[in-house]
């Protein structure tokens, strides 16, 4: 996940929306993918604040020059 979130804070058990997601994936017998974006400071993959290199322009607060596609 981006945006300077990661895909732990969102799936945390204490997190809203890890229940709501649970629940649709159980109700529709699916899988959810949640890929993490980058942290564009250190190029960190597993940390907590991470963004993705969505082509933004190169000054964009947050961006990153990943190739995260």
């Amino acid at each position: 996940h981006g945006g300077t979130l990661s895909m732990r804070s969102l799936f945390s058990p204490l997190a809203t929306s890890f229940q709501t997601w649970s629940k649709i994936i159980k109700e529709n017998n699916v899988i959810l993918l949640v890929p993490n974006g980058t942290n564009p400071e250190n190029g960190d993959t597993y940390g907590d604040d991470q963004v993705w290199n969505d082509l933004r322009p190169d000054q964009a607060s947050g961006q990153t020059q990943v190739d995260d596609v």
